[in-house]
């Protein structure tokens, strides 16, 4: 019995990439044969590949959600601008006259206005 041991340790330690081979391939019948990993690896493939908010359409709706977040900004800084804008025309009537001159060619009385494209 101590020489088949013996024998069967040598066979396997001599073949090491054919020993991890086999008690990988044994491991995974194993698990393969458990219902509840089988179930549990269904509902991953599921989840990830074949439901409406599969990995793909997440990463699309990140993106999405960046892509907003980045407008946000640019648009509230604009706002601010405009704003900014909007209470010096209102506090100050020579800045009101030139907003109204230049971008509604507007003039005085006895003033001629010459409009030269660009």
């Amino acid at each position: 019995m101590l020489i088949v041991k013996q024998k069967i340790k040598l066979f396997f330690f001599s073949n090491s990439k054919k020993f991890i081979s086999f008690v990988i391939m044994s491991r995974l019948k194993n698990l393969l044969r458990n219902k509840y990993f089988l179930v549990l690896l269904l509902a991953s493939v599921w989840i990830v590949f074949f439901d409406n908010y599969n990995l793909r359409a997440q990463l699309k709706m990140t993106q999405r959600i960046e892509q907003l977040e980045h407008d946000k900004l640019h648009y509230q800084e604009k706002i601010e601008a405009l704003d900014f804008e909007r209470d010096q025309l209102f506090s100050n009537p020579e800045e009101l006259e030139r907003f109204a001159r230049e971008h509604y060619f507007m003039k005085k009385r006895g003033e001629e206005v010459f409009i030269i494209g660009e």
